[in-house]
């Protein structure tokens, strides 16, 4: 009996630990940034199922598009309402895009979003080679603008939409802009 519950706790304990992080089952890194590419598939792997499911997180479908999220600057900081970032480079290729800053409350039993703020690839200016350049931060900026408040840590959600990026093997190659604290 006791190795049965000491079988049941640490697998448990396993299970949970895989579906609350960034990595694992399911997961494709592109540079700083995360995605589950099967997440809005009806055969993803009961991992990535369970991931959604506790994350309460409605996914795109396969058909429709693909989301990537980073959870930490270039230093592997958790992000900071308080700080200023920089979010520069190019975007894979999408009919629209957008960028959301998602407070957490982490005090919760879950991550939950308690603030958010988008901008949409419409609205925003590029260079002259198509690069984006992204003020994300608490104090006013020229050019594009992501405000952030509060306190707590933050996520950066970049949502594809109509993209030729439908799975795992379409993200090897394709650039993602990186994010830079710039102060705090």
């Amino acid at each position: 009996m006791i190795v049965v519950l000491l079988g049941l706790g640490v697998g448990g304990a396993i299970s949970w630990a895989t579906i609350r992080t960034d990595q694992g089952i399911g997961a494709a890194s592109v540079g700083q940034w995360t995605s589950w590419p099967s997440s809005g598939r009806p055969d993803s792997d009961p991992y990535t199922k369970a991931r959604v499911a506790a994350g309460g997180e409605i996914p795109l479908g396969a058909a429709e598009g693909l989301s990537f999220v980073i959870r930490a600057d270039e230093a592997d900081r958790k992000l900071r309402p308080q700080c200023s970032y920089r979010l520069q480079g190019q975007t894979p290729p999408a009919r629209l895009w957008t960028l959301t800053y998602q407070r957490l409350d982490e005090s919760a039993a879950q991550t939950v979003a308690t603030d958010a703020t988008v901008l949409t690839s419409g609205q925003l200016l590029r260079d002259q080679t198509g690069a984006v350049d992204i003020a994300i931060g608490p104090g006013l900026s020229s050019g594009d603008w992501l405000q952030t408040s509060g306190a707590g840590f933050f996520i950066v959600l970049m949502r594809f939409y109509d993209t030729p990026l439908t799975g795992t093997g379409a993200l090897n190659g394709i650039d993602m802009p990186s994010l830079k604290r710039v102060a705090c």
